[in-house]
């Protein structure tokens, strides 16, 4: 992966969180008399679901993916940074040698 298209994600993924085409979600169909005939008694017991828990599970999906990318882009900058030192020292001893 070349710098200029680490440097480009780094620049567009903010653009890309906030203009995102977001989900739009179905329009709530209302209950009909034939809905409400199986509804559960009033003594039975279902289990209580969080109505966004399905989002938050996604958005902190999100989230870790996102701070993966951040730790593998760090890394990419640190082996790139030690890269470019290398180069600089050999630069160096280039221009020492040609020097003498």
């Amino acid at each position: 992966m070349s710098i200029w298209s680490i440097i480009g994600k780094i620049i567009t993924f903010p653009f890309r969180l906030i203009f995102r085409e977001k989900k739009q979600e179905p329009p709530m169909e209302e209950t009909s008399q034939a809905d409400t005939t199986n509804t559960p008694s009033p003594g039975a017991t279902s289990p209580v679901v969080a109505p966004n828990q399905s989002d938050n599970t996604d958005l902190e999906t999100r989230i870790d993916l996102m701070l993966s990318q951040f730790d593998n882009i760090k890394l990419e900058y640190e082996a790139m940074n030690q890269r470019v030192q290398n180069i600089e020292r050999m630069v160096k001893e280039l221009y020492t040698m040609a020097k003498s």
